[in-house]
């Protein structure tokens, strides 16, 4: 009996110990499920050890409703240190007409894009990211929430 507990103790800790949990994650709701063309979505993720090597990945929470294969955004992050990033990207919601995304358990799709990975962070601070919607439309029905995540880079998933 003591050989099983101790080793599913060494599983939980082997386990524990290899997922982390992010360095910051934070979601906007949109008001009825619609993404306005010019409501820009704002961040301010804290940087606590100057050289800290971060992968930011962004979010999008979809119903079935959402007519779009893709969402094209513009991101610009602003480092501590004065530096600015920016991307543009095409965020794919569906592939071969499925959502592209994980299913979660309210009906909606999380769909998850890698925007920089292997990103140094040279001075402690706040970084401030601002993302757009570029959509060619004023309303973007569907999207229920935008969000990001900060993870370790050396945890980054590879984008699919």
């Amino acid at each position: 009996m003591m050989r099983y507990l101790s080793i599913f103790l060494i599983s939980v800790f082997v386990f524990t110990a290899c997922t982390s949990k992010p360095i910051f994650e934070k979601y906007h709701k949109q008001e009825n499920n619609n993404w306005l063309r010019f409501s820009n979505q704002e961040f301010d993720i804290p940087i606590q050890r100057a050289g800290e090597e971060v992968a930011i990945y962004f979010k999008m929470r979809v119903t079935n409703e959402t007519p779009f294969d893709d969402f094209p955004i513009y991101a610009v992050l602003n480092l501590p240190s004065g530096e600015k990033r920016y991307m543009e990207k095409k965020v794919i919601l569906k592939k071969d007409l499925k959502f592209a995304g994980e299913a979660m358990d309210n009906g909606m799709y999380e769909i998850t894009s890698l925007l920089w990975s292997n990103l140094v962070v040279t001075e402690k601070g706040t970084c401030h990211l601002k993302i757009e919607s570029v959509s060619q439309k004023y309303d973007n029905p569907g999207i229920s929430e935008v969000g990001i995540v900060v993870t370790k880079a050396q945890k980054a998933k590879k984008e699919e």
